[in-house]
């Protein structure tokens, strides 16, 4: 369940929706009221955008109620280097019970203690969204490469926990990957704000456009014109 952007202008692919995706399409096809929420840290407040501009939680939300018009309870919470440490000790202060779909963008931020310990902190934080009492419905796990190596560097040492995580506990994961990089190339620069670590305005479309392409790939609203990006 991986959505890869190999480059900035190459193709990508969207994958079959999981399991939990199609039962939220099937919920906004029949004219359902739905909860969304967006967890992260700066990326998902928009840390560098300039004043009025919109993080990419509020464009997604936008999107979704364009295509699916009905009401649907959406917020967002982050702030700088929020990972996996931080919502496994609060998230139930952030996702009410029985949310229907939660973006989880904190791998990135899991830089600290060993391999074994990062990948044991994201797990036990979708277990505790999945399970009881929280019961939320899906989860979109985003995985990036390290903002702090230079293109063509080994890929950021988190890269492969959010796949297994994703894996093991049926979850979705949306993978940027080759676009996520310190330092821009001539093909990207437009996407990042100007300290090379944070998306532009439109960077933070192009994570909106990709989140929504994930969750729509497949249902009615993909194929209606003007529903989606």
């Amino acid at each position: 369940n991986a959505l890869l952007f190999r480059s900035t202008n190459a193709p990508f692919s969207i994958p079959t929706p999981s399991a939990r995706l199609k039962r939220l399409q099937q919920r906004w096809s029949a004219g359902s009221s739905t909860c969304i929420r967006s967890l992260g840290g700066s990326v998902t407040i928009g840390a560098r955008l300039a004043p009025g501009e919109v993080p990419f939680p509020a464009l997604l939300f936008s999107l979704l109620r364009g295509a699916y018009p009905q009401h649907h309870d959406c917020d967002s919470f982050g702030s700088g280097g929020f990972g996996s440490k931080f919502y496994l000790s609060c998230v139930d202060a952030y996702v009410p019970v029985g949310c229907d779909l939660v973006v989880l963008d904190v791998a990135v931020n899991d830089i600290s203690g060993t391999e074994k310990a990062r990948h044991l902190a994201l797990d036990a934080v979708v277990r505790n969204l999945l399970e009881p009492p929280l019961s939320v419905g899906g989860i979109i796990l985003m995985n990036w490469y390290n903002l702090w190596d230079s293109p063509g560097s080994k890929p950021f040492r988190n890269a492969g926990i959010a796949e297994k995580v994703a894996e093991a506990n049926g979850v979705s994961t949306l993978s940027m990957r080759d676009w996520v990089t310190l330092s821009p190339r001539n093909d990207s620069s437009r996407f990042w704000a100007a300290d090379s670590k944070h998306p532009s305005q439109l960077g933070h479309m192009l994570i909106a456009h990709a989140l929504a392409l994930t969750l729509f790939h497949g249902s009615a609203a993909s194929s209606t014109p003007g529903s989606t990006p």
